[in-house]
């Protein structure tokens, strides 16, 4: 500052508001740590924990069951009522898993189609669901069910979505 002829201190680290009052470093600290900047921290905190948590609890799985709208309940070898469905199972995690795909929600609900799939790490797979019951065990009309996809590997990674079972 000498060099160029300016007065001494004007290169510092401070605020303007600072200066004009003529706080030094030491008042300077004591106005930052008030009762706010501890209220602020404090949610910023409990928001930081909320979010690890969250991310902790997910579940790696997510799953869609659409029913196939084109063919309604069909009979099919022995007099067994049948159903079609498309799955979407998306996978979120880094590594490929294998599913088993069940059904519940009537008695004697089995799956015709394949009950498990592979699905690559990150990826959404598609895959056709046939389910089935027995002539006689449901009334006419829609009945409700629930798809259920369970990781082979990992029995805590499962998700589970309703839908529904067309009996005519």
């Amino acid at each position: 500052m000498d060099k160029f002829g300016y007065a001494p201190g004007l290169i510092r680290y401070s605020t303007e508001n600072a200066l004009a009052r003529g706080w030094d470093f030491r008042r300077m600290v004591r106005r930052a740590f008030r009762p706010r900047v501890f209220v602020y921290l404090g949610i910023l905190g409990i928001v930081t924990v909320a979010l690890g948590v969250s991310l902790y609890l997910r579940v790696p799985l997510k799953v869609d069951v659409l029913r196939d709208r084109s063919s309604l309940a069909r009979e099919v070898e022995g007099g067994r009522i049948e159903n079609t469905y498309r799955i979407q199972i998306m996978n979120t995690q880094e590594v490929a898993r294998r599913y088993r795909i069940g059904a519940g929600g009537l008695p004697g609900l089995a799956v015709a189609s394949e009950p498990e799939v592979e699905v690559p790490a990150a990826t959404t797979q598609q895959v056709p669901l046939r389910l089935q019951i027995a002539p006689g065990v449901a009334g006419t009309g829609s009945h409700r069910i629930e798809v259920e996809v369970r990781s082979t590997d990992d029995p805590a990674i499962a998700a589970r979505e309703k839908s529904v079972f067309l009996v005519r």
